[in-house]
């Protein structure tokens, strides 16, 4: 595997801005008491989805789109914060994405309301095959 270059990063960093803005940092002087330096917490809470994973979700989807044009579509193994980070980066890049738990269950509104808004679809299967049964 072959690392990044910086041109590589810059790239990537252009592709991410398209779909979320920088995230924001704070410091906290009763952390930094309690660290005994000062500490910068990055909050990732304040990304659309709500974690890191829509940063390597848009750049996989960037590439993707651009290596494989006919791509149409791609497929999530899950509804949760990764799911969410490939609905999102699809749906601004114009490919349709799938999420599916591979199980059946409730993983809860939040997580269904949040993905079908980046307009991806929510089907539910069997249980998974790594899963054993009970």
């Amino acid at each position: 595997m072959q690392l990044p270059t910086l041109d590589d990063l810059q790239r990537a960093t252009e592709v991410v801005r398209t779909v979320m803005p920088p995230t924001p940092q704070y410091t906290w002087p009763l952390l930094n008491h309690r660290a005994g330096t000062e500490v910068w917490v990055k909050h990732e809470n304040h990304s659309p989805v709500g974690a890191f994973k829509l940063r390597g979700a848009t750049v996989y989807m960037d590439s993707l789109k651009h290596s494989g044009p006919s791509v149409k579509g791609v497929i999530a193994a899950t509804r949760g914060n990764h799911g969410q980070g490939v609905a999102h980066a699809a749906a601004r890049l114009a490919i349709f994405a799938e999420g599916d738990t591979g199980m059946n269950g409730d993983l809860g509104d939040d997580h269904e309301h949040a993905h079908s808004g980046f307009d991806g679809d929510l089907p539910m299967s069997g249980p998974h095959p790594s899963i054993p049964a009970d």
